[in-house]
């Protein structure tokens, strides 16, 4: 469901008397019936846009920010909507409502953006997609904060991406001395241009954690681009979109491109994002086994390139 579908299910105070309805905020309540059918994430929004529309001065800040900005983020399901009052400490814990808390940081306007929603009288104040990430790896660590700054990157021309590193290292020299801006340096060395997923990013700090360096979207052949190539095994990791439709074609052609992998001498493993996130040193044992079976295939017959060959065989062949 899209966003706007979602703001529209809200309903206001007197319509909320008509029917069973959960209450998000002070003034934006939505149906018992629509709120169980929403995913996890789309709730989360939906939690974000009504704290953070009902608080005059609040910012939102750090992984609600984020859910705001369409960022990517690794599911919690149960963080609270987070909140600062710029330039004033918080109100009492006792006073905050349930799902919510504060954060009691300095936020300068730089930092600050007005989203104008289309639901009248309806404003947002969130900090900015870099002063978000750069918070979001502060206060949630070193891996939410690389997720945070790929997808920043991701997908953008090389000239956008050098100005978003530049901005994101301004910002976090403006921010030394602050709790958890280590976390924010290191995600910035950690971060990357080339990935397409949350669930990349998680998984090459995983392995950079571990002193491992795999390289990404690198072309084998002219038709077969793994998301992680660490030496001769390719890393893969299932995109939930894609196996939510014609899940039964996706799989097969998953097993044709990986069937022709290993006829050019690499191994494959592929993991599905829950198990990444139940069962890491499951997929790191799994990893480093296939890793040394790949070191007795011999020399490749495909090499990897970065730049996308102009010939080469197809997997469907």
């Amino acid at each position: 469901m899209d966003r706007k579908a979602l703001v529209k299910l809200l309903v206001r105070p007197g319509e909320a008397d008509r029917q069973p309805c959960l209450r998000l905020s002070a003034n934006k309540f939505v149906p018992e019936a629509a709120w169980e059918a929403l995913e996890h994430h789309e709730r989360e929004f939906l939690r974000c846009y009504a704290a953070g529309t009902g608080a005059r001065k609040a910012v939102l800040v750090g992984r609600s920010a984020a859910v705001i900005h369409g960022m990517w983020t690794l599911p919690d399901h149960h963080a609270a909507v987070t909140l600062a009052v710029p330039g004033k400490k918080p109100p009492a814990r006792a006073s905050w409502p349930e799902g919510v808390e504060y954060s009691c940081m300095g936020i300068p306007p730089v930092d600050v953006e007005t989203i104008v929603c289309a639901t009248p009288g309806d404003v947002l104040r969130v900090t900015t997609p870099v002063r978000t990430a750069v918070d979001v790896a502060r206060l949630h660590g070193v891996r939410e904060g690389v997720v945070a700054m790929d997808s920043l990157l991701s997908k953008k021309s090389p000239a956008e991406q050098q100005r978003i590193l530049g901005e994101l290292e301004a910002t976090i020299g403006r921010l030394a001395g602050k709790k958890g801006i280590a976390n924010a340096r290191q995600a910035f060395q950690w971060c990357s241009g080339w990935s397409e997923s949350a669930y990349e990013s998680l998984m090459r700090v995983v392995l950079l954690e571990r002193g491992i360096v795999a390289e990404e979207q690198m072309w084998v052949g002219r038709y077969v681009r793994p998301d992680l190539l660490w030496g001769q095994l390719a890393i893969e990791i299932d995109g939930a979109v894609k196996l939510k439709h014609n899940a039964e074609e996706v799989a097969q052609d998953q097993l044709d491109r990986e069937n022709w992998l290993r006829k050019q001498l690499y191994d494959a493993a592929r993991f599905k994002p829950k198990r990444i996130l139940k069962d890491e040193e499951g997929c790191v044992r799994e990893i480093l086994e296939l890793k040394a079976h790949s070191e007795t295939l011999g020399p490749p017959k495909v090499p990897a390139t970065r730049a996308r060959p102009s010939k080469g065989e197809h997997w469907r062949v």
